[in-house]
């Protein structure tokens, strides 16, 4: 991502490991992004509602992924690994008509979207 700001005011950068904060100086401005959810808009889950496959974009080559499958009520069913891979692929043939929660771990990093398989 790129940001250009052309200004006559000072601007002050903050940062953590979640998000980054751009404020001028006269507190009158100032521009935030949560890098959760910046990482969110990246991982695309489809298609939604599933049906014998879920495919998942993390768009992502040089880390390890770890995608874990809840049922609504929250027990774990399904956990998989993936390393230095764009994109997967899981079988959900053997699971039941519902809605299922997928939380995929990236660093410390946790995204969670909620599916229905059809």
């Amino acid at each position: 991502m790129k940001l250009i700001i052309e200004s006559n005011t000072d601007w002050k950068l903050s940062s953590s490991e979640d998000w980054i904060s751009l404020s001028d100086s006269e507190g009158s401005g100032r521009i935030e992004t949560d890098m959760n959810e910046a990482l969110n808009r990246q991982i695309n889950i489809y298609p939604n509602p599933a049906g014998k496959v879920l495919n998942i974009e993390f768009g992502l080559t040089e880390r390890e992924v770890d995608i874990h499958l809840f049922t609504i009520d929250g027990k774990l069913i399904h956990q998989q690994s993936f390393y230095h891979v764009p994109n997967a692929e899981m079988n959900l043939d053997d699971l039941k008509k519902g809605i299922y929660i997928v939380k995929v771990l990236l660093d410390s990093t946790t995204v969670t979207k909620i599916i229905l398989l059809d």
